[in-house]
């Protein structure tokens, strides 16, 4: 089982050919939804609180996790957590770095996590990417407006300092001609786990061999839309996907 976590500025309809994608080649089922604000998905009517918020499309993203996993006798659909990959793209994909974390903090740690042309924070991508003009200031300036925005920015999906909590193996993968989040907040992510707690994924796994912590795959004239278009990044996916759910498979249904 995916759960596809979409990015900004989308709803679940947006990314119909990957869950086709999923459903025809990797034979799997997906489950995607809208976070409050989102699509069709509506915010409470509460006067004078910001709607959709950080919080919030975490605890979306939780929610539908546990119907997924809570046992049928609790109303849920019974789905072991090793069997179940997180697929996040975009913004997405720190909601599933934020889920994965979670999870592992609670031993219920998902089967794997992918990360489709990800992001590091929020912060890094208002100097990074081509659309704001912070990205082509001096690096002076970048660094006095950080100071200024770390201590008054609401929303800061820092997947920075969450990736490093996920015992999950993870797949990262991105294009090198993203212009809305550059392939470095996927190296900085990378090099993160890889420097930070990536070894928990070793500790008393049932993962095969064959199942790196962290695997990543840049790939070459590719933009923010185009990843899962490729067929070096379909292959990488079926490939991680299969070993995660041939060793979810030794897991008994809840």
């Amino acid at each position: 089982t995916v759960l596809y976590l979409h990015g900004n500025g989308e709803n679940r309809n947006k990314q119909l050919f990957k869950y086709k994608w999923y459903h025809d080649i990797a034979d799997a089922h997906v489950v995607t939804f809208d976070y409050r604000g989102f699509g069709d998905s509506k915010c409470p009517k509460v006067a004078f609180q910001t709607c959709p918020t950080e919080m919030a499309l975490y605890e979306d993203a939780f929610m539908v996790y546990q119907l997924l996993t809570n046992s049928t006798q609790n109303g849920g659909y019974g789905i072991h957590p090793s069997c179940m990959i997180l697929h996040g793209h975009s913004l997405g994909s720190a909601v599933a770095t934020r889920l994965a974390a979670v999870l592992t903090k609670i031993g219920t740690p998902v089967g794997g996590v992918i990360l489709e042309s990800p992001l590091s924070s929020i912060m890094q991508v208002s100097v990074t990417t081509s659309f704001s003009p912070m990205s082509y200031m001096p690096e002076s300036i970048q660094d006095m407006y950080k100071d200024f925005m770390k201590d008054n920015l609401k929303h800061k999906f820092e997947s920075e300092k969450w990736v490093k909590e996920v015992s999950s193996p993870m797949l990262m993968l991105h294009g090198s001609s993203d212009m809305i989040i550059p392939p470095s907040h996927t190296n900085t992510l990378y090099n993160a786990r890889e420097n930070g707690e990536a070894s928990k994924c070793q500790e008393g796994s049932d993962y095969d061999a064959g199942v790196p912590c962290s695997d990543l795959l840049l790939l070459d004239g590719v933009g923010h839309q185009g990843v899962l278009h490729e067929e070096a990044a379909q292959g990488k996916i079926l490939s991680f996907a299969t070993d995660i759910w041939k060793a979810g498979g030794k897991a008994s249904v809840v």
